[in-house]
């Protein structure tokens, strides 16, 4: 069982992560803005972040620089619908900028559990489940 933050402004996607994550027996809380999801993380720090790029009060990408600055341990999930910025996608923006696994929306539930079952036992975790998604690994 991880601690996870679910970051997404989104209330029905939200929601979908938050019970496909509870659901895979992990403890989860989840904020509407990246704001939010940084006092969330400064107040406990999660295992594992699901941060969605596009927000108000502070973006998926701004979220991932701190992260990665403040909290190097953390495992971060990046999630987006998708948008460009000078010809690179923000899932792009995001692993170079250090997110461990990006998945594009519509985040299949299945996907999600196997990337964070990959990030917290390991690539062998869900050996032989097939991924139709395209998540990445970073």
């Amino acid at each position: 069982m991880a601690t996870i933050l679910v970051i997404e402004d989104d209330p029905g996607v939200r929601r979908v992560l938050l019970c496909t994550l509870e659901l895979a027996g992990h403890a989860v809380r989840a904020v509407d803005n990246g704001r939010d999801g940084l006092r969330s993380v400064r107040e406990s720090v999660p295992d594992v972040v699901v941060t969605d790029i596009v927000m108000p009060d502070s973006d998926g990408l701004e979220v991932i620089r701190v992260l990665k600055s403040d909290f190097p341990g953390v495992h971060i999930i990046a999630i987006s619908g998708g948008g460009m910025i000078c010809r690179t996608t923000y899932l792009e923006i995001a692993r170079l900028l250090g997110a461990t696994i990006t998945l594009q929306k519509p985040v299949l539930p299945s996907d999600l559990v196997f990337a964070v079952a990959e990030l917290i036992d390991g690539p062998q975790a869900e050996a032989g489940c097939v991924v139709a998604n395209s998540g990445q690994r970073a």
